[in-house]
C-alpha cells in the first residue's frame, strides 16, 4: 500500500474539521438551531423576511394625531364604513388600502367678484371654517371622495355667497349688515351639507361641519367708495348740526325754567315781607356786625325808620357817615 503524501510513514491521517468548527463560536448556536429547523423552513422565512420589507408600508400605517384612517379593502366589499381608523400604528393586509383625512379645524379663502342688488360689482375676500366629522369619514369617502374641498365646500361658498348678496346693497358691506350676511351665506351652506348632498342610505348625516364664514375684504369700484366717503360725511355733519339746535333748545328751555323761578321767588318773597319784618332783619345784622372784633360805634334808633348806625371811630375809608 503506498503512503500518502505529506504523511510520515507508520502515522493515520488527521481528519479534515467539520463545518461547525469553521464557524466562529459565537454563532455555533445558532448554526445548530438552523440545522435542526431544516433548510426549507429556513427559505420559507426569508422569502416572508423579503415580502414583509417589501410591503411594510402596505401594511403597517401611522395615522397622525387629529386624522382618521378609513379602510379600504380589496377582497371584503370596498370602503368600510362600519369602522374608523384611529390615532397610531394601525395593520392592514398588503392589498388593502387606507385613506386618511384631517378632522381638525381648517380653512379656507377664495377671493371673487359678486354683483350686489343696486349693480355694483364688488371684489371680496371670503373665508370660511369647517371640520370633518371622524364617524362620517367613510360615507364621505365612499360618495364624495378625497377632493371634497373643491367638489363639496369650496363651490356651495361661492355659489351662496352669490345668491345672498345680490339681495343685499353694497352699503351693507360697510355697516352691521355684514354680519347679517355672514350669518345668512353659513346657514344657506350648512342646510346644502346636510341635506342636499348626503347619500340616500343615509339622509340627515353630517359629514363636513361649516363652523362659520368670514367677510375680510372688500373692494369698491373707486368712484362707488368716494361716494360712500362724502354720503358719510354729509351724514356727520347732519347729525351735528341737529345736536347743536337740540343743546340751543334745552339751554333756551333751562333759562325760561330758571327765569319763571326767579319770578315766582320775588312773588313770593314781595308778598310776604313787612316793614316791621324787615326791622327786625336790620337788627339781627346789626347784632351779627357788632360782634366782630373791628372797633365801632352803634347807634341805636338814630337812622331813618329807627335802624340802627354802625360808625367806625377811626375814620377810615370805607365807614358809614352819621346820618
Amino acid at each position: 500500500m503506498s503512503e500518502q503524501p505529506g504523511t510520515e510513514a507508520g502515522n493515520p491521517p488527521a481528519a479534515p474539521p467539520s463545518p461547525l468548527e469553521r464557524v466562529p463560536p459565537r454563532l455555533r448556536g445558532l448554526v445548530r438551531f438552523l440545522d435542526r429547523l431544516g433548510y426549507e423552513l429556513i427559505i420559507v422565512l426569508l422569502v416572508a423576511l423579503v415580502c414583509l420589507i417589501a410591503f411594510f408600508g402596505n401594511i403597517v400605517h401611522n395615522i397622525p394625531a387629529g386624522h382618521v384612517g378609513v379602510l379600504w379593502s380589496r377582497f371584503g366589499g370596498g370602503t368600510r364604513v362600519d369602522m374608523v381608523m384611529g390615532e397610531g400604528i394601525n395593520l392592514t393586509l398588503p392589498w388593502d388600502r387606507v385613506y386618511i383625512y384631517d378632522r381638525r379645524l381648517q380653512q379656507e379663502k377664495a377671493s371673487f367678484d359678486v354683483l350686489m342688488q343696486d349693480g355694483l360689482s364688488v371684489h371680496l375676500e371670503v373665508a370660511w371654517r369647517y371640520r370633518v366629522l371622524g364617524r362620517a369619514a367613510p360615507l364621505l369617502h365612499q360618495y364624495i371622495g378625497e377632493n371634497y374641498r373643491e367638489v363639496l365646500v369650496g363651490p356651495d361658498i361661492l355659489q351662496r355667497t352669490r345668491d345672498v348678496l345680490s339681495v343685499h346693497a353694497s352699503s351693507d358691506l360697510y355697516s352691521a349688515g355684514r354680519l347679517r350676511i355672514q350669518s345668512e351665506i353659513r346657514n344657506a351652506v350648512a342646510w346644502n351639507l346636510r341635506n342636499e348632498f348626503n347619500p340616500p342610505e343615509y339622509p340627515g348625516i353630517d359629514a363636513v361641519v361649516l363652523e362659520d364664514v368670514m367677510i375680510r375684504d372688500v373692494s369698491l369700484p373707486p368712484a362707488v367708495k368716494q361716494a360712500i366717503i362724502q354720503k358719510n360725511q354729509a351724514l356727520q355733519r347732519s347729525q351735528e348740526y341737529n345736536y347743536r339746535i337740540e343743546s340751543e333748545r334745552k339751554e333756551a328751555e333751562r333759562r325760561r325754567i330758571e327765569a319763571l323761578g326767579i319770578r315766582n321767588f320775588q312773588e313770593i318773597v314781595n308778598s310776604n315781607l313787612s316793614e316791621g319784618y324787615l326791622r327786625w332783619r336790620g337788627i339781627e345784622a346789626t347784632l351779627e356786625l357788632a360782634k366782630s372784633p373791628n372797633s365801632k360805634v352803634i347807634v341805636i334808633g338814630s337812622g331813618r325808620d329807627g335802624m340802627p348806625l354802625i360808625l367806625n371811630p377811626d375814620g377810615s375809608p370805607g365807614a358809614r357817615p352819621a346820618r
